[in-house]
């Protein structure tokens, strides 16, 4: 952590290439915050701008949700607790993150 911070000090920033269990890991918890999240706005009832609103609350939450001290393992048995399985909610990310870049380039033109 001292190299961490020395080189922060000095503005650089340190290159972090995950490995592939890692990876996996946050691809994994990005599902369920995603999942989460529309939870969240289903149960507030809330949609377009208001929306945006009603993310700070449920990020600030969501940091301390026990699924960032999880291991992998931990994460793919909590999704299989939940009665999802992985590929579900992969592709659940990408169609979110597609329809994401969708009205990004719609909104940009």
């Amino acid at each position: 952590m001292k190299c961490v911070k020395i080189l922060n000090l000095l503005n650089f920033t340190m290159i972090i290439i995950p490995s592939k269990s890692e990876k996996t890991q946050s691809t994994l918890i990005d599902s369920l915050r995603i999942l989460a999240w529309k939870q969240h706005k289903s149960n507030l009832k809330v949609t377009g701008p208001a929306a945006y609103s009603a993310y700070d609350e449920f990020d600030a939450e969501w940091r301390k949700h026990e699924i960032h001290l999880m291991s992998l393992a931990e994460v793919q048995a909590y999704i299989a607790e939940l009665g999802y399985e992985e590929a579900e909610l992969l592709d659940n990310r990408s169609r979110y993150y597609e329809l994401k870049a969708q009205l990004n380039r719609n909104s940009a033109a």
